[in-house]
């Protein structure tokens, strides 16, 4: 194997653990207030963190999946998109001074569709199904409004795992790990996500992408890979 390639993908598997894991430690914490510290949450009124959970997760996936669209894709394909992006935006510009104070970043990639193709190609069941649109609609339904608005939309739910008293944060995690249970679920209109579920996708997400890289899949692409998460972190 050529050195620079070994390189480049223990790079790549390297910043990508290393940025999913920036704050997964923090939804641990909840666990652990769900299960042994749970005495003092009870006594404290505490929250369980589902919402602050959630949040997090998406700005992971966010993350994942852009880094994943660059791998799949390469650079010249998302800056011919941001040339697009930033001539419209010299246009309107033009007529609206006010926009100029605003850049168009140089790896123009739509979360929404980076979320789509990420979800579509994972081998494990999310619970989206492979409908291009339905997984947008998910993305929008959580992302948009929890980024940006401090909520969900309407009949949208973070659900924590519920566990029995006795349960230690020990037996929690495992249990979380050997469920079959996916990560989404809808029921009728109301879409749910079991943030304890997703925290656990976020890991095994991350060990599909650097296996795939390991494996030389996307060899052609790590260096645009390994910009964008320099550029863009």
């Amino acid at each position: 194997m050529n050195t620079h390639i070994k390189i480049n993908r223990n790079a790549l598997k390297s910043i990508l653990r290393q940025r999913v894991d920036f704050l997964r430690p923090d939804f641990e914490t909840f666990l652990w207030l769900r299960t042994d510290g749970r005495a003092s949450m009870d006594r404290n009124r505490l929250g369980g963190g589902n919402l602050l959970i959630l949040l997090g997760e998406f700005a992971i996936l966010n993350l994942i999946a852009k880094t994943y669209k660059v791998l799949r894709t390469g650079a010249s394909l998302l800056r011919s998109d941001s040339d697009d992006a930033l001539e419209a935006l010299r246009t309107c510009q033009i007529e609206y001074p006010a926009l100029r104070a605003i850049r168009v970043s140089n790896w123009e990639v739509s979360e929404r569709n980076a979320f789509i193709g990420l979800a579509r190609d994972y081998p494990l069941d999310f619970g989206l199904g492979q409908d291009r649109e339905h997984i947008g609609r998910a993305w929008d339904r959580i992302r948009n409004k929890l980024s940006h608005m401090a909520t969900l939309e309407k009949d949208t739910v973070a659900v924590a795992l519920s566990f029995s008293e006795d349960i230690t944060y020990k037996d929690a995690k495992d249990a979380i790990r050997v469920r079959t249970q996916p990560s989404f679920e809808h029921r009728g209109e109301t879409l749910l996500c079991y943030v304890d579920l997703l925290n656990d996708d976020l890991e095994r997400i991350t060990d599909w992408i650097c296996h795939d890289v390991e494996a030389g899949r996307f060899d052609p692409n790590l260096e645009d890979a390994l910009m964008f998460l320099e550029e863009e972190g």
